[in-house]
């Protein structure tokens, strides 16, 4: 009902009475991408209560920017994408976010999803 992106206006739509709501569902684009990691990852990352995923907030100068400086468009990181898996751990974001943080780890292999939107 010309709610997009904002997840508080899109729950409020749902929740008021006496209308009809139309919702319109994206599918995802899922890729694979392999990060060098530097001393500095340069992405901010959160997590909603249930979630299954990590959220791409915001990224900056680090390992993520130069990972986006070396591919196409469309395999860069963008902010809003979820990160699925990190390194073999998927389904729970502390998880995940543990694997990023791991002493040692020299590389990161991410499972990206990215709605298709049209």
């Amino acid at each position: 009902n010309g709610n997009s992106g904002n997840k508080e206006e899109m729950v409020k739509e749902l929740q008021q009475r006496d209308t009809t709501t139309t919702l319109k569902i994206a599918p995802r684009a899922l890729f694979n991408i392999t990060i060098n990691k530097t001393d500095k990852l340069g992405m901010a990352l959160a997590f909603e209560p249930l979630c299954r995923s990590l959220i791409v907030n915001e990224i900056f100068d680090g390992a993520v920017a130069s990972y986006n400086k070396a591919v196409s468009q469309s395999q860069q990181i963008r902010t809003c994408d979820r990160i699925a898996e990190v390194n073999g751990a998927k389904g729970d974001p502390k998880k995940m976010l543990d694997a990023i943080q791991a002493e040692g780890t020299k590389q990161l292999s991410l499972l990206v999803s990215r709605p298709c939107l049209q």
